[in-house]
């Protein structure tokens, strides 16, 4: 929640450098050539997390599996890939906010989970492999690819909503004869 960190998360780039972790195994950080990492919960508090393609470089590739939490916006326009070494989805990263997540740039690949409280919106030609969630999901016009992978459930990263989910029983308490309506058209 410090101002320069804020500022870091608020305009990572390919090229961005930065490490941020505790002594949980925590983790979010940046090489300077494009390769990200991620371990455990960030938790960003009143900052933007902000991800942009330069002119040079337009791929993040990330490994690890963690979850980021940013109280503001997320932005995601950049590729967002995992780096090839350990598959999708067991390198995994989920993004979470209870504002809203933006993906505003054309023809960007990205691969993760990610949940917003208010809604997600895809402006563009982009293509999201893994999952998405939120109150409102706005496509826009541009024909983006939603590619659910169902496996993703069982690798969701630790701290992700929904990761550790309590099973559910049901039982039948009651139930109750009605009418045979098999021969009425309705």
């Amino acid at each position: 929640d410090d101002a320069l960190s804020l500022a870091a998360l608020a305009s990572i780039t390919p090229e961005s450098l930065f490490e941020f972790s505790d002594n949980n195994g925590n983790e979010l950080s940046m090489d300077g050539s494009g390769n990200m990492t991620v371990s455990g919960l960030v938790y960003i508090d009143g900052g933007t997390v902000q991800m942009n393609k330069t002119r040079s470089a337009n791929t993040i590739t990330y490994s690890g599996a963690g979850a980021i939490f940013a109280t503001n916006e997320i932005e995601i326009n950049t590729n967002l890939v995992t780096n090839g070494n350990v598959s999708f989805p067991n390198n995994i990263v989920g993004f979470m906010t209870p504002t809203e997540i933006e993906f505003d740039e054309a023809q960007i690949s990205v691969m993760g989970v990610f949940y917003a409280e208010d809604e997600i919106n895809v402006e563009k030609q982009t293509n999201i492999v893994g999952t998405i969630v939120s109150n409102h999901v706005d496509v826009g016009q541009n024909v983006p690819s939603i590619f659910q992978v169902p496996t993703v459930s069982d690798h969701l990263p630790a701290y992700m909503i929904g990761q550790g989910a309590a099973s559910t029983n049901m039982a039948v308490v009651s139930w109750q004869k009605t009418a045979d309506i098999s021969g009425v058209c309705q």
